[in-house]
């Protein structure tokens, strides 16, 4: 796995009791998460927004008791806490709403548990996480729309510019290997959504658009043996 995970204290804002429980179960079994309050009010969110100390908010920003004009007095009053959203939709006009607030992560209600589990660190390490088929929803425009798309460019703030890491290295030879990206994500004991992020970054810093590409600059560079 990837480093030592830190503890992370989570805030639950969710209106419906059985998603709060829901979330609750879900979590049951991480050491390293620890709900450390629950708000199903406006009200009850900015008293544990203060008394909890979260690391990481999970919100639903579309619901009508967390609207964005109710939270975002919450969040500029407190803010260390960085907002994983969780919600029913994925349209781009909920998307951008969403970073308005400068919401970290997004996430929709029918993600699986490892999504959820990975979107809570990496968004309490203050990274963006876009859950798969919200990738897919950002990636749906024609290639040369993308930059300058604001939902784009936040997939994409955080990337290094040039060099690549160790581990896009690695996944650049798995790929001229012809795994997929479930095969690499289970080889490197990775989410696929770590794999789909890895893949797309890595295309971007070579400015490289599909596999074949790929595969020609790791030969071009030594990064594969091509004896």
């Amino acid at each position: 796995m990837e480093g030592v995970k830190q503890q992370v204290n989570l805030l639950i804002a969710e209106s419906h009791y059985l998603i709060r429980q829901g979330m609750k179960m879900i979590l049951s079994d991480q050491e390293h998460i620890s709900i450390t309050g629950q708000a199903f009010t406006i009200e009850e969110l900015h008293k544990k927004a203060v008394d909890s100390q979260p690391d990481v908010l999970m919100v639903d920003y579309t619901s009508p008791t967390f609207t964005p004009t109710v939270l975002k007095p919450v969040l500029n009053q407190n803010p260390g806490i960085h907002v994983l959203a969780i919600t029913p939709e994925q349209s781009k006009t909920i998307l951008a709403q969403g970073l308005s607030l400068n919401i970290n992560s997004f996430l929709l209600k029918n993600c699986g548990k490892d999504e959820i589990v990975e979107a809570i660190h990496a968004t309490a390490s203050n990274k963006n996480f876009f859950c798969g088929q919200i990738l897919e929803k950002i990636l749906e425009d024609h290639p040369q729309d993308l930059p300058g798309n604001i939902l784009f460019d936040r997939l994409y703030a955080t990337c290094e510019p040039l060099k690549l890491s160790e581990r896009e290295v690695e996944i650049i030879r798995l790929i001229a290997r012809g795994l997929t990206n479930k095969e690499i994500a289970d080889r490197l004991y990775l989410s696929n959504h770590t794999i789909v992020t890895h893949r797309k970054n890595i295309m971007r810093k070579l400015n490289i658009n599909n596999t074949a590409g790929l595969v020609v600059h790791a030969v071009k560079e030594n990064i594969i043996d091509t004896d």
